[in-house]
């Protein structure tokens, strides 16, 4: 069977897709820009865009057993599936079965530290973008429009 991970290229599914990978499970990967994704041989990428206009057809669910969305605030309106806010515990009770411990540590950890303080940004990318760092629960409020 396949895992479906949603946001493949950011920060937390570009790493989750890599760990995944190289534990021998079949992953196919959704990204909006497919032919950039640069993720790990063997990974199935699809091109998708959740938060797009476009209907997104049956077929990137095919044998699919399980899946992560990230972040995708409304759930996925496909699969009549709404996203919800859960304890850690919560999460590992919910998860244990089918993600494997350390996976489920790192997901974790990394939410963690974004929840209430900026990840950190490089020099490089400020300069790039003009942005400072934000906490994830700003960065998802200034993304908002694109993923409903």
């Amino acid at each position: 069977m396949t895992i479906l991970v949603t946001g493949a290229t950011g920060a937390v599914g570009r790493r989750l897709v890599g760990v995944l990978a190289a534990g021998g499970e079949r992953v196919r990967a959704v990204s909006r820009k497919p032919e950039s994704a640069g993720l790990p041989a063997g990974v199935e990428v699809a091109g998708a865009d959740l938060g797009g206009g476009a209907a997104i057809g049956a077929e990137l669910f095919d044998g699919v057993d399980r899946m992560f969305v990230f972040p995708f605030e409304q759930g996925v309106p496909e699969l009549d599936a709404e996203v919800v806010e859960i304890s850690p515990e919560e999460f590992r009770q919910d998860v244990g079965q089918f993600v494997p411990p350390e996976i489920i540590a790192m997901l974790l950890d990394y939410w963690s530290d974004t929840v209430a303080a900026p990840d950190p940004v490089r020099s490089g990318v400020r300069d790039l973008t003009g942005h400072s760092g934000r906490t994830l629960v700003q960065w998802a409020r200034d993304h908002r429009s694109d993923f409903t």
